[in-house]
């Protein structure tokens, strides 16, 4: 006799995998027909959850959505971070995560898969995801539908954790990561997160539309570049708090590359630790404090900055307090803008000054022709310097010789001085005058 056989599936033995192609996905079908496939694969594993396998190969698809909490527990597995491709085709959402008030998506995570969505508005819009993770993820294309396109946007999140995921290449998402509104605990190891030449802000941390995000973010041993304001924006529109970013390589961006705040919308980036850092090649000031509270900055590296390493630069006061600048390897230097107090400064031969500050302001000057053995001067206004204080100033342009002096004359008004004793008169045309001022007490 001849036994009939009959193919059997993986998702026909209890407790394995369930493959994506017994629901007939291929690498040749649609994105539509792909789509359908998946999601009926997820749909299977409902209030149960398991592990569905993504084989490898290509595989194109318009979206998906895990919107509620009977997806939890479950596993898109790939078979690495080379092998197993989905490519999302979505102009809109592509990956919808999350549940509505009081319920959350648990438990829910993608593995060794290679995700792109070129075109797509939002690749992964998460909300209300308790313990969701992304590990061996590989996303080398995002963002094109518009000037808001994010590659992640987190929402109400709590305990995140991207582990080994390499965001970079061509991600031309105007935000590559956002985490905002409450999405406590989120969690960046070794990762690779580098946004694209269109590409505004690389990792955004911030309240959204609350007072204040209790992010409790940490970022450690990742990498992290681009962003043509920033790499990483912390406080931009809401106080935000509680980020660790240690022992991280901060590289090659034309403009900054973390920025605490924002002193015009008055909101603040509160109990932030960046130490043992490596920053190298930035465009502009590595580190901006513009509005933020206890902050340490601590042996961290600075390699070929062309700002500052490290600028504290709004003129109120209040909008820095209690921070800790200590045991850096410095490039270029520290400016601490005019008004800046209660700063702690802890150089090489580890002496401690408390409200250290270098106040540090410019103006336009024409100084006109100057007869020999005569002078010209120009009050330059710095805001809370005080008579007594060490001053001193320099000119844009050359100054052939003569020389060129500084002093508080009342409290706030500097005066700068060039001298011509070179034996003719010279004339300089208009530059701008740079004065810093340094505190004796």
């Amino acid at each position: 006799n001849i036994m009939a056989l009959t193919k059997a599936s993986y998702s026909m033995i209890e407790g394995s995998f369930v493959n994506i192609l017994d629901f007939g996905a291929s690498t040749g079908a649609s994105d539509v027909a792909n789509a359908t496939a998946i999601q009926a694969a997820l749909d299977s594993l409902k209030n149960v959850g398991g592990t569905i396998l993504i084989p490898a190969g290509a595989f194109s698809l318009t979206s998906l959505s895990v919107n509620d909490l009977s997806y939890s527990g479950i596993k898109v597995l790939g078979m690495s971070s080379q092998l197993s491709i989905l490519n999302f085709t979505s102009t809109g959402t592509s990956v919808t995560m999350g549940d509505v008030s009081p319920n959350y998506l648990q438990n829910f995570t993608f593995e060794n898969l290679v995700m792109n969505s070129p075109n797509s508005n939002v690749m992964f819009a998460m909300e209300r995801c308790d313990q969701c993770s992304f590990r061996k993820v590989r996303i080398t294309e995002t963002g094109g539908a518009g000037s808001a396109s994010k590659g992640f946007f987190l929402t109400r999140c709590m305990a995140t954790l991207f582990e080994e995921l390499s965001y970079g290449g061509v991600t031309n998402a105007e935000t590559g990561i956002i985490i905002t509104e409450d999405s406590d605990g989120t969690s960046f190891f070794h990762c690779y997160l580098k946004g694209g030449p269109l590409c505004v802000n690389t990792v955004v941390l911030t309240a959204g539309t609350v007072s204040v995000a209790h992010l409790i973010t940490g970022i450690r041993d990742c990498i992290l570049g681009g962003g043509t304001n920033a790499t990483m924006l912390i406080g931009a529109d809401g106080n935000t708090q509680c980020v660790d970013i240690r022992n991280n390589y901060f590289e090659t961006a034309p403009n900054k590359g973390i920025v605490l705040g924002n002193a015009a919308g008055g909101f603040e980036a509160q109990e932030i630790t960046i130490e043992g850092n490596y920053f190298y090649d930035y465009g502009d000031d590595a580190i901006v404090l513009s509005a933020s509270t206890n902050v340490s900055i601590c042996r961290n590296k600075f390699i070929t900055i062309t700002g500052y390493d490290i600028s504290i630069n709004p003129s109120d006061a209040t909008k820095n307090k209690e921070i800790i600048i200590q045991q850096n390897s410095l490039t270029k230097n520290i400016e601490i803008n005019a008004a800046q107090r209660n700063i702690r400064w802890q150089n090489d031969d580890k002496t401690v000054r408390d409200t250290f500050s270098i106040y540090s302001t410019s103006a336009s000057w024409t100084p006109g022709t100057i007869a020999n053995g005569a002078s010209v001067s120009t009050p330059v206004t710095v805001a809370g310097a005080v008579v007594g204080w060490i001053a001193s100033a320099s000119f844009s342009q050359s100054i052939g010789g003569m020389s060129i002096s500084a002093a508080l004359t009342t409290d706030t008004v500097c005066t700068v001085v060039i001298t011509n004793n070179t034996g003719g008169s010279l004339t300089l045309s208009a530059g701008t005058v740079r004065v810093i001022v340094t505190p004796t007490t």
